[in-house]
């Protein structure tokens, strides 16, 4: 997902960038300019998107992971106690659960 994001943006990018650098090549004109910035603008805008969602998609993944080290760590707890000590849970304690993702 974080690569298909970047690449995404990148795909939005380089052409705005080629555009952007063949105006800055030629006569240089008042409309030129105002596209010049423009298109700076605009890879400017995609970039912090970008980075955004990249950030928002990696903080899931990080609290994914908590949540499966939590759950292979209940498991084999589980897998050490004895059946007559589970709990009305299946023996997991799903209060270390919730306060794990709070």
């Amino acid at each position: 997902p974080i690569s298909t994001i970047l690449g995404q943006a990148s795909t939005l990018i380089h052409p705005l960038l080629m555009w952007k650098e063949s105006l800055v090549v030629k006569k240089p004109s008042d409309s030129a300019a105002s596209l010049t910035e423009l298109c700076f603008v605009s890879i400017q805008i995609i970039d912090k998107q970008a980075q955004s969602l990249v950030k928002t998609v990696s903080d899931w993944f990080f609290e994914d992971q908590r949540v499966d080290n939590w759950i292979v760590q209940q498991q084999q707890q589980q897998d050490l106690s004895r059946p007559s000590q589970a709990t009305e849970a299946g023996g997991v304690d799903l209060s270390a659960l919730d306060a794990l993702v709070d």
